[in-house]
């Protein structure tokens, strides 16, 4: 199966289980200039010993927006562009991926 990878446990994935798959329903090609503030808060903020940190992101990046379900929950993940992760993750669109958060 495939696997998605999480530095951290997003406040994005509060609502997602870990041990059941999520599936791959699209894959956007943005730039981080054209996201708004609020998505970018939305898709990066997680907490940490009480704090709530960000993940960094750079500016004027392109990057992939995956949009993921896991039944009727949907949430998505910025993935920083390559064509061969663009290829990859475009052709996997309607699989399952095994949640995996370090």
């Amino acid at each position: 199966m495939n696997k998605i990878k999480f530095s951290h446990r997003y406040e994005k994935l509060r609502d997602i289980t870990e041990s059941e798959p999520v599936t791959l329903l699209e894959v956007f090609n943005s730039n981080t200039n054209h996201l708004s503030d609020y998505f970018l808060d939305y898709d990066t903020i997680y907490f940490e010993d009480g704090l709530q940190l960000k993940y960094p992101l750079i500016d004027d990046m392109q990057v992939l927006v995956l949009l993921f379900a896991q039944g009727n929950k949907l949430f998505t993940t910025i993935r920083r562009f390559t064509e061969s992760k663009f290829t990859y993750y475009e052709t996997a669109i309607g699989e399952d991926f095994k949640l995996v958060i370090n």
